[in-house]
């Protein structure tokens, strides 16, 4: 008789078939190439879906002032963020091109100074083997970000829309990975005596 220890998330997971797995990255890497190539459509529900959960945010600062009344700084900082929450979550809902111009500009300065953190990391751990990853991809950081703002506002049709896109994508390979590798566990388990 043998037991195995199991890691929390083959525990979480033992429920699940690879076929599961296998379906949501098939379905996730689909749904990234839909978005990518429909940038523009991508782009704008995005900001609106952020835009709704803004204004969901706007609400619960606004219960939480009401129950903070007591603490006069807490509540006036509540009714100042939910307003802000609130006006910026209905600007991206209702002009949600508007809201993509905003975004892409905050995705390019993130970018670039992430880049250059990434650099100022790398100087920092020269002495390291690997400090030259570092300096890649602070590079390639800085010259996205230089791209996207270069060709501002154009890039806000579909900077967005093309971010999700990849980012499904790479969820869906890890998906497919996944059911990869629990498809080869059930291959090569030996059978309990």
């Amino acid at each position: 008789m043998s037991t195995t220890m199991q890691s929390p998330l083959q525990e979480k997971m033992a429920g699940l078939s690879s076929g599961t797995f296998l379906f949501l990255g098939i379905a996730m890497v689909v749904l990234g190439i839909i978005a990518i190539f429909s940038a523009f459509a991508f782009t704008l529900g995005t900001v609106m879906v952020l835009g709704g959960l803004l204004v969901v945010a706007a609400i619960a600062e606004f219960i939480h002032a009401g129950t903070a009344a007591k603490q006069k700084h807490a509540f006036g900082w509540n009714i100042v963020s939910g307003v802000v929450y609130l006006i910026t979550g209905l600007i991206m809902l209702f002009r949600p091109l508007l809201g993509a111009l905003s975004l892409t500009l905050i995705i390019a300065g993130f970018l670039i100074i992430s880049g250059v953190i990434r650099l100022i990391n790398a100087y920092r751990h020269r002495a390291d083997h690997n400090w030259g990853w570092l300096v890649v991809s602070g590079i390639i950081d800085i010259a996205l970000g230089i791209l996207i703002a270069a060709h501002w506002p154009a890039t806000a049709l579909w900077v967005i829309g093309l971010f999700v896109g990849i980012e499904l994508i790479i969820y869906g390979a890890s998906w497919l990975a996944l059911a990869a590798a629990m498809g080869k566990d059930l291959t090569q388990t030996p059978a309990a005596s």
